[in-house]
């Protein structure tokens, strides 16, 4: 019995195909578009509260420190003396 294969390849995607053979590759993981649920998150440096990336923050993302305005303006101060 001779069984016919397809003539197309599947393509897959090359996170798929990394994680077939066991790497984990996060240059390819980061190069993707972010989707919700799968977003980097920060500890506000004010509050303590986890908050995640926001696509305001694409191109500022290492230097955001604060969840928002208002912690922003209620930063801790240096301690008095």
């Amino acid at each position: 019995m001779i069984v016919e294969q397809d003539s197309k390849p599947s393509v897959a995607s090359p996170v798929a195909l990394a994680a077939r053979i066991g790497l984990y590759v996060p240059f390819l993981l980061i190069a993707r578009k972010l989707v919700k649920g799968n977003l980097p998150t920060k500890i506000c440096a004010t509050c303590g509260r986890p908050f995640e990336y926001r696509k305001k923050w694409r191109n500022s993302w290492d230097e955001v420190r604060y969840c928002g305005e208002k912690c922003q303006r209620n930063k801790p101060g240096a301690p008095a003396a």
